[in-house]
C-alpha cells in the first residue's frame, strides 16, 4: 500500500511542479533558473506524504463524528436525511461544527515552505473552499451487496472535495458514510487497501 500511495503522490506532485513553477518563483526568468532538482522534488514529496498522513488521521476522527450524528438522527426520526430541510441541517449547520478541513487552502507566509498538497487542494477548482463540509447523496438503489463490493472498489460517483464527508443513503433503511482523501476518493485502510466507510442500518 505504501508504494501505491507513494506512486500516486509522486505523479500528482510531478504534474503540479511544471504548472506551478511561475506561481512559486514569480517570473519566467526566475522559473527557468529555479527548476527544482531531483533532491528538492524528493524533499517536497516527503513533506507531502507526511502532510497527507497527518491529514488522514484528522479526517478519520471527523468521519466518526459525522457517523455519530447520522446514527443519532436516524434513532430519533427513524429515517436518514432526505428532505431539503434535513439535508440542509447536515450540509450547512452541522458541517460548520466540524473541525477545520486539513486540506483547506491556507494563506502561508511563504508558499515555498508549504507542502504542495496544501497549496493545491484542487488544481481545477481552487476556489471551492466554501463548499459544504458534509454532502448528502441520495441513492435509492443502495443495498448491502453494493456496499460489500464498495469495500474493494467504491462506485465512481463516490467522489467529493478533499476532506468532505459524504452521506450516501436510500432515505429510509440504509446509509454509508465516507470521507474524501487528497484525491477526492474515499480514504483507504493502509493495512488492507479496503475503502473506509461506516454503514448504519
Amino acid at each position: 500500500m505504501e508504494s501505491s500511495v507513494l506512486s500516486t503522490l509522486s505523479a500528482y506532485l510531478l504534474t503540479l511542479v511544471s504548472a506551478t513553477a511561475l506561481a512559486i518563483t514569480g517570473s519566467t526568468t526566475m522559473a527557468a533558473a529555479k527548476q527544482p532538482s531531483k533532491a528538492e522534488l524528493v524533499q517536497r514529496l516527503s513533506k507531502a506524504i507526511e502532510f497527507n498522513q497527518q491529514a488522514e488521521v484528522e479526517l478519520l476522527k471527523q468521519l466518526k463524528i459525522v457517523t455519530r450524528w447520522v446514527a443519532e438522527f436516524h434513532q430519533r426520526y427513524d429515517h436518514y436525511p432526505r428532505s431539503p430541510q434535513e439535508i440542509g441541517l447536515f450540509q450547512t449547520q452541522l458541517g460548520k461544527l466540524l473541525p477545520d478541513n486539513p486540506f483547506e487552502i491556507k494563506q502561508p507566509k511563504s508558499t515555498e515552505e508549504q507542502p504542495l498538497l496544501m497549496q493545491h487542494r484542487d488544481p481545477l477548482n481552487p476556489t471551492d473552499s466554501d463548499a459544504p463540509r458534509i454532502q448528502v447523496m441520495y441513492d435509492p438503489s443502495l443495498n448491502i451487496t453494493a456496499l460489500e463490493m464498495a469495500k474493494q472498489n467504491p462506485p465512481g460517483n463516490w467522489f467529493s472535495n478533499p476532506g468532505t464527508v459524504a452521506i450516501v443513503t436510500d432515505g429510509l433503511n440504509l446509509c454509508a458514510v465516507w470521507i474524501g482523501g487528497f484525491d477526492g476518493r474515499p480514504l483507504r485502510d493502509t493495512t488492507n487497501n479496503r475503502t473506509i466507510f461506516y454503514v448504519i442500518r
